[in-house]
């Protein structure tokens, strides 16, 4: 379970200084690495237009949902990312373990529109820390809190309940 203590209990753990010399640590790290790299792949891969499609294309979840069982990863997949991203100098990249569409890489407990519940049938996530980690680099995360498979993301008026759940989800878990 990759699940952090929230910034407060750290804090009265390690103590308030301590705190702020880890945050400068990593920000300091982070200026000093200069070159990244953000991997945006999911579901939404299989049609090669974007990771937009659902949105942009206004394509019904009817029609969009059964590609997840076409998006099938090779199975060195993670290890080719972190090989580029060597070779081109990476110091560290960033994957979308969900991106709007409400795909996960990872499974989850939510719904079953992730990859270890379809098409790839593995934890894509577990593979692209170890084959990162493996490479020396450093792990990055980005988690896209809305989805478009939520009705109050189209309509917030006639969903209001719907509108914000992610935000609010998400601090819950957080509070202490």
């Amino acid at each position: 379970m990759w699940m952090l203590k929230p910034l407060a209990a750290q804090r009265a753990a390690l103590g308030a200084d301590i705190m702020t010399i880890l945050y400068k640590e990593r920000i300091q790290w982070f200026q000093e690495a200069r070159l990244g790299m953000f991997v945006h792949w999911g579901m939404y891969s299989v049609l090669g237009r974007g990771e937009q499609i659902f949105s942009r294309d206004l394509m019904p979840m009817a029609e969009y949902a059964p590609y997840a069982h076409q998006f099938q990863p090779a199975a060195d997949w993670a290890e080719k990312v972190a090989n580029q991203a060597k070779a081109a100098g990476m110091k560290y990249v960033v994957i979308a373990t969900r991106h709007h569409d409400g795909y996960c890489l990872f499974d989850t407990r939510t719904h079953n529109s992730n990859a270890v519940r379809t098409g790839p049938k593995r934890h894509l996530i577990a593979e692209y820390v170890k084959a990162l980690r493996s490479a020396g680099l450093r792990v990055g995360f980005y988690y896209s809190l809305l989805t478009w498979r939520w009705r109050g993301f189209w309509s917030p008026e006639r969903y209001p309940e719907e509108s914000n759940r992610s935000g609010t989800k998400c601090a819950s878990r957080f509070e202490n």
